[in-house]
């Protein structure tokens, strides 16, 4: 038999990652290519000695004098991100080099590796050049450099690990182009995960709240060091007795430094020290505005009183400082909102004790028939009072399907069953009626921490033709709809908008009611 032995391969490519970007002038230990070596198909392993790298430089004013202390760092481990800089190159294979600039548009740097890299028969092993960009570089035309394997053949040192034979090497692969820049640039927003508008408890009750969430982002070119975030209250001022700021990873999973405590006020400023808080390069991070409230009863708060903790000036009030250029790095000169939360002492929570989403009821076509049930707990620790009169109230929707227009039906509310709170009317005609439900026959209480229903009752003797149907809900739309008061005090009256979202509320419509066909 033959035997074919098969000699030693070598390829060696230059990477198109990273992606083209700017570099911060005196940035250091950036990672300027990646490159392969791969010995696919070759009969041996393969050892490589030595290297020629090639900058490609924007223009022969491009000064490569500016390329400082020059790296060949390898992936050995094959382990991710264990390097001291975060990536997957934890092994240096080469002494610090220096580039000298000739005039020409590309200049090379010739490289003797102090360890030698085995690659693998049919295996690869990836590299990457680290360097320095000095101070001097200018940022302003701005140079450009490129850099990857220099492609004439040789230009890469290999041999068979068994037999000793030299392998020819040509590389391919250009590089992507970093650019000099002067400093990074920072970005602030409210982030998707900050919270909606709410209702909250005064004195602490539940615990310290979130009252927004504010996401930075730091542009490609510097990791951002934090030095002080700076938050306004566009409300009452008197809400929050306490704030904390608290950093968080982009997920908001993992903690970022420690949480810093101000004293509650119009204005609230954390200040972090050297090395606490770092907004990587081309990455975020979310900013955590926590709030313990005050106590009506013992502070300047008031019942309805709000909070919106606000960026009022990106430009002043969040400060960092460049890791790379030393410049301090602001925001733009705009002014980013959280929502509004208003403080209560108690307030009421609404439910369906009928749902819609229980299978359709049956019009009965009699004068008393139960439509619906309203369950409103008091949450928090005073009582929750609807005062009869006109100063409490619910306003309720009935959307009906029926064909008497002369038709005008008489609704009785009843607090648990029994006691009647309010009579309303509405039309039989299709259409949605609002009516107002002010407690004008009887107040209701509902003590702290307890609940009471609201019985619906209806006159249905007029939808009486088949598919003719009644149901009743809430308007989750209009601020106004509901006001209540505690222990007896108080119109506070902007809230439906809130206590009736889904947030609060599963469902704000009740179950419908059809003559069956």
């Amino acid at each position: 038999n033959v035997l074919t032995v098969q000699a030693g391969v070598l390829a060696a490519t230059t990477l198109t990652t990273p992606s083209a970007r700017s570099v911060v002038v005196g940035t250091s230990d950036f990672v300027w290519s990646e490159m392969n070596l791969s010995a696919s198909g070759s009969g041996e392993n393969v050892e490589v000695t030595a290297l020629v790298l090639e900058a490609t430089l924007g223009a022969a004013g491009h000064d490569a004098n500016d390329l400082d202390n020059f790296e060949i760092w390898a992936d050995l481990s094959g382990s991710t991100n264990d390097s001291s800089r975060g990536d997957r190159y934890e092994t240096i294979v080469s002494d610090a080099k220096q580039w000298t600039d000739t005039g020409a548009g590309d200049e090379t740097l010739s490289f003797n590796l102090t360890k030698t890299i085995v690659v693998p028969k049919d295996g690869e092993v990836r590299i990457a050049v680290v360097g320095d960009l000095s101070p001097s570089a200018d940022s302003g035309t701005p140079d450009t450099f490129t850099i990857s394997l220099d492609t004439d053949a040789g230009d890469v040192t290999a041999n068979g690990s068994t037999t000793g034979s030299v392998i020819t090497v040509t590389p391919t692969g250009a590089g992507q182009t970093m650019t000099a820049d002067a400093g990074g640039a920072l970005t602030v927003s409210v982030d998707s995960s900050s919270p909606k508008a709410s209702v909250i408890l005064d004195a602490g009750q539940g615990g310290n709240k979130t009252l927004g969430v504010f996401r930075l982002a730091a542009s490609n070119e510097e990791n951002l060091e934090l030095d002080s975030f700076m938050i306004t209250d566009d409300g009452s001022d008197s809400v929050a007795e306490t704030y904390y700021f608290q950093a968080y990873n982009k997920n908001g999973t993992t903690l970022i430094g420690s949480q810093i405590t101000v004293v509650g006020a119009g204005t609230a400023t954390a200040n972090f020290a050297d090395g606490q808080v770092a907004i990587p390069a081309n990455d975020y991070i979310l900013m955590k505005i926590m709030g313990k409230t005050a106590d009506v009863d013992t502070s300047a708060a008031n019942n309805e009183d709000t909070v919106q903790v606000t960026v009022a000036a990106a430009n002043t009030d969040v400060v960092t400082t460049g890791l790379a250029s030393g410049s301090i790095i602001n925001g733009a000169a705009a002014n980013y909102d959280a929502a509004i939360h208003y403080v209560f002492q108690s307030y009421p929570k609404f439910e369906w004790i009928t749902p819609s989403t229980l299978a359709n009821g049956t019009l009965t076509g009699n004068a008393n028939q139960l439509l619906g049930k309203l369950k409103i707990t008091a949450v928090g620790d005073e009582d929750v009072v609807f005062l009869s009169g006109s100063t409490s109230e619910i306003k309720l929707q009935y959307t009906v399907v029926g064909d008497d227009t002369a038709g005008v039906e008489t609704i009785t509310y009843k607090e648990d069953g029994s006691t009647t709170l309010d009579t309303t009317t509405i039309t039989s005609a299709s259409g949605t009626s609002e009516v107002t439900v002010n407690f004008s026959t009887t107040a209701m209480t509902i003590a702290a921490g307890n609940s009471k229903t609201i019985w619906i009752y209806g006159d249905t003797s007029d939808l009486e033709d088949d598919n003719d149907s009644i149901q009743i809900w809430l308007d989750n739309a209009t601020a106004s709809d509901l006001s209540w008061s505690i222990d007896g005090a108080g119109d506070f009256d902007a809230q439906a908008a809130i206590l009736w979202l889904s947030d609060y509320m599963p469902d704000n419509y009740s179950q419908v009611f059809m003559n069956p066909s």
